[in-house]
């Protein structure tokens, strides 16, 4: 399975909004820090239709939004709301799209989703990077749950593809 760098789905999105790339690459380096930041505080951190991310002590049970996420970033980087939270949701929504098409995704610093084949079919395995693993090190662990909705998906596919 190949993987789309991370170049090349901020190029994607930019053009997909007519904004420019630098833009682009601020908003979502901004979203994945925030996300990263609060992982290693102790929160559950979620990616929509992906998966979810949840240390073994929790700090709080407050569980952001993608809105939430959008705000702090629009609020960090002096950008409109409504253009970061589009941002934020086709970057997404673009990786949703690279893993129904059996391609490898990798949240920068924070997890991996691999599409695996298991004899005629597909599955997903999700692992948190070796980054947040290093920083975490014997002090706390993150478990990665991959949506059950997203495993569907690529098992449908797979069935139709194959």
């Amino acid at each position: 399975m190949r993987k789309r760098s991370f170049l090349c789905q901020v190029f994607r999105v930019a053009k997909d909004f007519g904004i420019e790339q630098t833009s682009v690459n601020r908003i979502i380096n901004s979203y994945i820090s925030i996300c990263r930041r609060d992982l290693l505080s102790g929160m559950e951190v979620r990616f929509l239709n992906l998966v979810s991310l949840i240390p073994s002590t929790l700090s709080t049970e407050e569980v952001k939004t993608t809105a939430f996420y959008a705000k702090e970033v629009a609020q960090g980087t002096n950008m409109p709301y409504h253009t970061v939270l589009a941002v934020i949701k086709n970057y997404l929504d673009g990786l949703y799209q690279d893993i129904m098409l059996k391609n490898n995704v990798d949240i920068r610093r924070i997890v991996r989703i691999h599409v695996m084949r298991k004899g005629s079919k597909f599955t997903v395995h999700s692992a948190v990077s070796a980054s947040v693993k290093e920083t975490l090190q014997g002090e706390n662990s993150v478990r990665v749950h991959t949506s059950k909705y997203l495993m569907s998906m690529v098992a449908d596919i797979a069935e139709v593809a194959v």
